[in-house]
């Protein structure tokens, strides 16, 4: 007696069907040997539309065409009444499918990460060109442990860990001004500033916890900021909530002069 297809089997080959109906290039894959993974180097971070593109050019991998061959298995099967050996293809056909997705997804998180890295670069070397590391010393310093572990993190193919590590470069360089002109004094610079507009969090973490970082050069002085300032927040209780625009005063600590408000376009004493 002819045995009985289950339900089971009618899905998962659905399932495949579904996904994969039709073989790239239209090659029959039913003996095809799953072809090398090729890799690109520094793929630029693209819109989501674009990324779906990149995506689908990542779908010819060797999950994805050992699915096709597997799908095309068990549709031969069921033509010679084989059905559980057609059910045994289509459940490992979607399994291949499967490790296909994931495969695609690390594939973009990688090229994310690589972009980032490479903005990262070009940070540290915008910096130097300011001479960062003479005159914002802290921040560089800062901002070059960050960019050694996106490397580090790189090499170890630990995408998430060198993708964060990278924004966190732009980060510590955020106070970096510009470069100085052929003119420049040193005697000339004025005096640390007085205040400061805080600016979006999302683009330059201000916080009073970073902003104490880059005027006192010690996150824990943070307290000394908020204290001083509390009664410009939303909620005075709350460091936490500090509204961009708002200007904020910087009190001087250790005997130090502070004045005039804070100029993203100017280098200041240290």
């Amino acid at each position: 007696m002819k045995k009985r297809i289950n339900l089971l089997f009618m899905v998962t080959l659905f399932c495949v069907q579904a996904a994969y109906s039709q073989a790239p290039d239209g090659q029959d894959t039913a003996d095809a040997e799953p072809p090398a993974v090729e890799t690109t180097e520094n793929v630029p971070i693209l819109p989501a539309d674009e990324e779906q593109t990149i995506a689908y050019s990542l779908r010819r991998n060797k999950y994805f065409l050992e699915s096709l061959r597997l799908k095309n298995l068990a549709n031969l099967a069921i033509v010679d009444g084989e059905y559980e050996q057609s059910e045994e293809y289509s459940a490992e056909a979607v399994r291949n499918a499967e490790l296909s997705d994931q495969y695609i997804a690390e594939q973009l998180k990688r090229q994310r990460a690589l972009k980032a890295v490479s903005e990262a670069r070009s940070h540290i070397a915008w910096a130097k060109t300011v001479e960062a590391p003479k005159f914002y010393p802290t921040e560089y310093e800062r901002a070059s442990d960050y960019f050694d572990a996106a490397i580090t993190a790189q090499t170890a193919e630990d995408w998430d860990g060198a993708l964060e590590n990278s924004l966190l470069v732009a980060e510590a360089l955020a106070g970096v001004a510009a470069p100085p002109g052929e003119d420049f004094n040193i005697d000339d610079m004025p005096k640390n500033p007085a205040k400061y507009t805080v600016r979006p969090w999302d683009k330059f973490g201000d916080c009073f916890w970073n902003i104490a970082y880059w005027f006192y050069h010690d996150y824990y002085k943070w307290p000394i900021i908020y204290e001083a300032n509390k009664d410009k927040l939303p909620d005075r209780n709350n460091p936490d909530l500090v509204e961009v625009g708002t200007i904020i005063d910087i009190p001087p600590i250790d005997s130090e002069a502070r004045i005039g408000m804070w100029d993203s376009g100017r280098l200041y004493k240290r």
